[in-house]
């Protein structure tokens, strides 16, 4: 039987290469990203954005390997990218290679945030707890 620790190891490298698996079209203007954010934006902020978002993706992608305690604020972020670039699949882009991609790693990143879910509310409820007043 597989341990947990082992698919959380697995749904690491995934959301880790899912992400880094599209940077070398973003950063090289391959034809197909290119195209893709010029349909987004309008081809209004099409190198600007498709970019920037690569730096976001290559920051929460390379970031997963950091330390334990904060690997999952990138695990959030990655998450978040893939429900952004999910819906811009399903509204705008349709579905195709890259969605698939985008589901699969949207579903490991949530393994990831799912197994360190009792760190993050205890996180969380700490950071309120010293805004109550009493």
């Amino acid at each position: 039987m597989i341990k947990q620790q082992h698919l959380y190891t697995l749904a690491r490298i995934i959301v880790i290469f899912m992400m880094f698996q599209t940077l070398y079209a973003k950063f090289t203007a391959q034809p197909e990203a290119v195209e893709n954010f010029s349909q987004l934006f309008w081809g209004r902020w099409e190198p600007n954005a498709r970019i920037w978002i690569g730096i976001i993706e290559l920051i929460a992608g390379s970031l997963l390997l950091a330390k334990p305690p904060y690997r999952r604020w990138w695990a959030a972020l990655a998450f978040w990218l893939m429900i952004w670039a999910i819906y811009f699949h399903v509204t705008i882009l349709g579905i195709n290679n890259l969605f698939i991609s985008a589901c699969v790693t949207l579903v490991a990143s949530w393994y990831l945030l799912y197994t360190d879910k009792q760190e993050i509310l205890s996180y969380t409820s700490k950071r309120t707890n010293t805004w109550k007043k009493e």
